[in-house]
């Protein structure tokens, strides 16, 4: 099962993803939104969303994890 810190580097890999490629980005955090609640079904996505957006904004994810 992942965990949290599973997710987390999830979320930083996304957030590395370039922002020319939005679009891209955004159909990998769908596609492992799906994926990581099929592994833990106690999956924020809500959370992972606002990870991926503070790190690509360059803001804290304090708070978040």
């Amino acid at each position: 099962m992942m965990t949290k810190k599973d997710f987390k580097e999830l979320a930083n890999m996304c957030a590395e993803i370039d922002g020319a490629n939005a679009g891209v980005r955004e159909y990998v955090i769908d596609f492992l939104c799906k994926f990581c609640y099929r592994n833990n079904n106690r999956f924020d996505e809500d959370r992972f969303r606002e990870w991926v957006k503070r790190k690509v904004n360059g803001k804290s994810t304090k708070g978040l994890g």
